[in-house]
């Protein structure tokens, strides 16, 4: 067993030349999440450390942004290769929130949730973060809630949003607060009007021998302090992260099916960093597909979004042809929506035999339905499935389907849906403008 440090330091904003005055307060950390850093794509800080950010996000008219979520790791730790970046989808409305990371078995969300935001939808980025995986067997929440307790946390003021985080999650998941088990009635927050402990460590299962060390005796800048928690941990390396961890985040759950999704749909393997083996997923024998290499990817990425823009702006002067792009985008949106929900409702027992396909569930990765016309009436809806995706991809799509029209007759919602006519689509229908 060995000794595993996580700090948690708000910044409220600090200038990258004075990092390594703050990494002098944390030679035993293994972990430094930085909340409220204000730092710029592209920028880094000048240290030795690795780093992952969540870029702050930038003001018109000024050099400094706002928001922001550092993690620095030390290279000095014993964990430091067991460290893997777990990113989000940008496209998210809780991107900006939160960074993740695992650490062979322990999951760590670290999240700065501002005031300026409701309560309701600060929730709503709670609940929405993972809590357990195939892989993990922890998962710990820290940063800044914005949020106090009262007596429950030995502060002197109890907020809504507190109130609610303590009903509606931390009580019905069984988690625990260590700030109340370990520094109880210690403030993370100085202000001249008052204190308050708003800057906690959360976790889903009990830790082996923790601590916890608030440095009240340091003033770096911010009216927040450092946090320190220390548990024992066996080292239990995660495999190498990949090169491009977006792909091990969104593909490796169906490599063992030899099922990659090929996200053809989206176009934005240049912005997502997807850089795919081509050459292995085309090359088949059953498949033969061109070999095509990283390069010739952005040729044909940039392209097609070329293309699209002209394909825009021509169908935008054509009355017909923009009311039949919106209808597409519609019903794709609504297959998504219904699609998603049954998930919600049925996805622990899909996932039993669909391991991994929930990344399927994506607007743009949905197939286009167009109306099969007869005698100026609609009869049928042709969907156009593109011949990347597997049988087994389909038949979970199917499924999710079924389970969203069972759900509609139920409540007695709509009428009887038309028929439909399956055919495979060679050149994948186009993204939702």
């Amino acid at each position: 067993m060995t000794d595993l440090t996580i700090t948690i330091w708000n910044a409220n904003g600090i200038k990258k030349q004075l990092i390594n005055s703050i990494l002098d307060h944390t030679p035993d950390s293994t972990l430094l999440f930085i909340t409220e850093t204000w730092l710029l794509t592209p920028q880094s800080f000048p240290t030795n450390w690795r780093q992952f950010h969540i870029y702050g996000q930038a003001h018109p008219r000024t050099y400094v942004g706002s928001m922001g979520i550092s993690l620095l790791i030390n290279p000095s730790s014993p964990f430091k290769d067991s460290i893997e970046f777990m990113p989000h989808d940008p496209s998210s409305p809780y991107y900006n929130y939160v960074l993740s990371c695992r650490l062979g078995t322990i999951l760590i969300h670290c999240l700065y949730l501002p005031p300026s935001i409701d309560d309701p939808f600060a929730l709503e980025i709670l609940q929405s973060l993972t809590t357990e995986s195939d892989t993990t067997t922890t998962t710990i929440f820290c940063g800044d809630f914005n949020a106090r307790l009262g007596p429950l946390l030995g502060d002197h003021r109890t907020t809504s949003r507190g109130t609610l985080f303590n009903n509606e999650w931390l009580i019905p998941h069984g988690l625990t607060l260590w700030n109340t088990t370990l520094a109880f009635g210690q403030p993370t927050y100085y202000r001249l009007d008052g204190t308050s402990i708003i800057d906690w460590f959360i976790s889903t299962t009990p830790l082996l021998n923790p601590s916890m060390q608030i440095r009240d005796d340091l003033s770096l800048g911010s009216d927040h302090k450092l946090v320190h928690l220390t548990f024992q941990y066996a080292n239990q390396p995660s495999p190498p992260p990949s090169g491009h961890p977006r792909i091990l985040w969104r593909l490796g759950k169906l490599s063992n099916d030899s099922e990659k999704i090929r996200q053809h749909y989206r176009y934005l393997g240049e912005q997502e960093q997807l850089f795919w083996n081509l050459d292995a997923e085309f090359n088949e024998s059953t498949n033969p597909k061109p070999s095509w290499t990283p390069r010739v990817v952005r040729h044909k990425v940039r392209k097609h979004h070329n293309h699209l823009r002209t394909d825009y702006q021509e169908k935008k002067k054509d009355a017909a042809g923009w009311k039949l792009m919106q209808k597409l985008k519609s019903r794709r949106n609504n297959k998504f929506h219904e699609r998603h929900a049954a998930f919600y409702v049925a996805g622990a027992e899909l996932s039993t035999y669909f391991a991994g396909a929930e990344m399927l569930l994506a607007p743009g990765l949905m197939s286009d339905e167009e109306d099969i016309i007869q005698d100026n009436c609609v009869i049928a809806r042709q969907v156009l499935r593109p011949t990347w995706r597997s049988d087994k991809s389909n038949a979970f799509l199917d499924e999710l389907s079924a389970l969203a029209q069972k759900s509609k007759t139920s409540k007695r919602l709509g009428r009887a849906p038309l028929p439909k006519e399956y055919v495979d689509a060679e050149v994948s229908p186009k993204p939702a403008l």
